[in-house]
């Protein structure tokens, strides 16, 4: 068995969290110098490098195993910022990744001034090598509706102005690609609003199969940095990293089935032990996460968030801790390095106001009928835990309503009770017929909370909750154990939202995006809602998750009202993780 495998295998087992799991890496671990994970590379397919605001950045993010140079298997998040020339970030998106892929996109507001911008990408398996080890593009963004152009309004060459005769792209780019696969349209001239047809077919006995993004946008008439391709994103690591020494690299735990958070509590008092300590991680929302993790000797713990979630609210608390004799403290952002950016010099000038003027007008049409038009999130599945199909579920708007949650649990729920113990009420749910008995309480969970101190639901007002569901399984958290689960819903979800105590620290996390099926204008005889109204995209298809099998791929799309030059741009990697990097373009009248 190879290091490779022994180490995931190892980091699998501490790092293991199911559904109900405990979560434990050990001082050992984190002390490690190395490690001999494989080293990956990103590469981002975006659809432009010159974005006005109004517009969409789309993007699609392909993890390389720079050992196999083939898709990687082992982050399963990846990170993407917006930068700005006084290198700070604008945004940052977090992407899950499925199989090393991913795919995103943002919305370009008018709170963002003109400038230079670069998107750049990493996991923290490349950061671990150096915290300047990332993909990193540059794009420009033209801001009309701020009087301050300082930024992109200098004098510049001439490859800066108004270039009416787009490029094809290079025959040394062409000559490339052809020997895998190409692409063809059925025409190389079309009217507005028609429909194009494009096939992707395979070349000589080259195989087809692998994932690919494509891009269709019209050709702008100005020069801009240039695009990336999977051919060519190489040259950035090796630039850089045959720089990094071995005492560059940090020690940074991949995170190999997801998100990781991490922390450590610090005692109020003089008590440094940590020993049998844990700390229990919500996030609320429909779709909730309930974790706990042991800490080790030195009051660290670690979370391994493996499931999508939606609410950017995470509480934490050290169980058994309701007097607060600790603090809990998050692990800030990982150390990653701008400093050596050099950003590409775009600028405006003046025969290209009536350029900015008219793609403006057309930018603002096109979202004011974004209503027609929109793109489809896709949902994150219901739960399907095994408890919850095991679960009683009493809907209370089925049952006569009582005032109080005592009086409910007294005349409307089976198996679960309220008792006094040591001053407090808690709750206590029935073992099923034939287990062993046992004293111990039931696991309070409301809305997705774990609920310490019962005595703050027994207050609650009834009339707020929506059902209350009974498992009466055991559920064991190392040596943590609880008889059962009482699990509640409130009416608004919003039960978090309310609870402030020494003990629970609420954090700010950010969400991973969310998929989105993306608008497909299509026009047909039919007289429906959009053939009525303007089109003026410059985007007429993005398409992230191309999957080909066989031997040709075929689909269709429809250009706007907008004439001119349109490039189809397709970027990927094939099974075998030869990259394929191919531009065509035809032109609308």
């Amino acid at each position: 068995m190879n290091k490779i495998l022994i180490y995931t295998i190892l980091l699998l087992a501490v790092l293991n969290t199911g559904g109900f799991a405990q979560t434990n890496v050990s001082t050992s671990l984190q002390k490690t110098e190395s490690y001999p994970v494989p080293e990956e590379a990103v590469f981002v397919h975006i659809n432009s490098s010159l974005f006005f605001v109004g517009e969409y950045v789309y993007y699609k993010v392909y993890v390389n195993n720079l050992k196999t140079e083939n898709l990687s298997k082992v982050s399963k998040i990846v990170y993407l910022e917006l930068i700005n020339e006084n290198k700070e970030p604008v945004l940052k998106h977090k992407i899950q990744l499925v199989s090393g892929i991913g795919q995103g996109d943002f919305f370009i507001p008018t709170t963002i001034p003109s400038g230079n911008y670069k998107v750049v990408s990493y996991t923290t398996n490349m950061l671990a090598k150096a915290s300047d080890n990332y993909f990193h593009q540059d794009v420009s963004i033209i801001n009309p509706y701020r009087g301050n152009q300082n930024a992109i309004s200098k004098n510049r060459s001439s490859t800066s102005e108004v270039d009416k005769t787009p490029k094809r792209v290079t025959e040394t780019s062409i000559t490339e690609n052809q020997e895998l696969l190409r692409i063809n349209t059925d025409k190389k001239n079309y009217s507005k609003r028609s429909p194009v047809s494009l096939k992707i077919e395979k070349v000589g006995n080259e195989k087809l199969s692998g994932n690919y993004s494509v891009s269709v946008r019209k050709i702008d008439t100005i020069s801009h940095a240039p695009l990336q391709y999977t051919t060519n994103y190489k040259s950035i690591y090796n630039d850089s990293n045959s720089k990094i020494k071995p005492s560059q690299k940090q020690f940074i735990l991949p995170e190999l089935r997801g998100e990781l958070l991490t922390g450590k509590i610090v005692s109020k008092t003089n008590n440094k032990n940590f020993d049998k300590q844990k700390v229990a991680l919500s996030i609320p929302g429909d779709n909730y996460i309930f974790k706990i993790s042991n800490v080790d000797a030195e009051g660290n713990f670690y979370f391994n968030i493996d499931k999508p979630y939606v609410n950017n609210t995470v509480l934490l608390q050290v169980i058994g801790d309701n007097e607060a004799k600790f603090d809990i403290e998050v692990n800030k952002q990982l150390p990653i390095s701008f400093k050596n950016l050099e950003f590409n010099q775009f600028f405006i000038t003046p025969e290209m106001e009536n350029m900015i003027v008219e793609r403006s007008v057309y930018n603002q049409i096109e979202n004011g009928y974004y209503r027609v038009k929109p793109d489809t999130i896709k949902t994150i599945p219901a739960d399907t835990s095994i408890y919850k199909k095991r679960s009683t579920v009493y809907n209370l708007d089925e049952y006569t309503r009582f005032p109080t949650i005592p009086e409910t649990m007294v005349e409307i729920v089976n198996d679960a009770w309220i008792t006094n113990r040591n001053g407090k009420n808690v709750f206590f749910v029935r073992n099923k017929e034939n287990s062993l008995p046992t004293n111990q309480p039931a696991l309070l969970l409301v809305d997705g909370l774990f609920v310490q101190d019962h005595e703050i639901l027994v207050n609650y007002n009834s009339n707020k909750v929506k059902s209350i569901s009974i498992v009466q399984d055991k559920y064991y958290f190392g040596s943590q154990t609880f008889q059962g689960i009482v699990f509640v819903e409130t009416i608004d979800g919003d039960f978090y939202e309310n609870i402030s105590r020494d003990y629970i620290k609420k954090i700010d996390i950010q969400p991973a995006q969310r998929k989105k099926q993306y608008f497909n204008q299509i026009y047909t005889d039919r007289n429906d809602e959009t053939s009525q109204i303007p089109d003026y995209r410059r985007q007429l298809l993005w398409l992230p998750e191309l999957k080909v099998e066989g031997e040709t791929k075929e689909f269709t799309f429809y250009t706007s009202d907008l004439p001119g030059v349109f490039e189809i741009n397709l970027q990927g990697f094939t099974k075998e993780g030869k990259p394929v990097s191919i531009k065509e373009i035809f032109t609308v009248e």
